[in-house]
């Protein structure tokens, strides 16, 4: 409901590794109250569903989905720099 912005955008790429790294949704509500508080308490990790994730692509993933705009990454750029292979 609010404008789009560069912090919306990487709450978006960090809905898209969460899925791409364990097969799930990071939100799986059935219902917008339900999903408005999984928002507020934030996802589990992608590591705690039994696939290898490396920790610092857990990091990058939970810092893109946090609920405060401000304690995502600043820029996509930000993202690769943090992710293990970045040059």
């Amino acid at each position: 409901g609010k404008e789009v912005t560069v912090a919306s955008d990487l709450f978006a790429l960090g809905l898209v590794l969460y899925e791409v790294f364990t097969g799930k949704q990071a939100f799986p509500a059935r219902a917008r109250e339900e999903l408005a508080r999984m928002h507020r308490s934030g996802p589990t990790a992608p590591s705690s569903h039994g696939r290898p994730v490396d920790p610092a692509v857990d990091r990058v993933i939970l810092r893109c989905l946090a609920s405060d705009p401000e304690a995502r990454p600043r820029s996509a750029e930000e993202v690769q720099a943090a992710l293990p292979g970045a040059l």
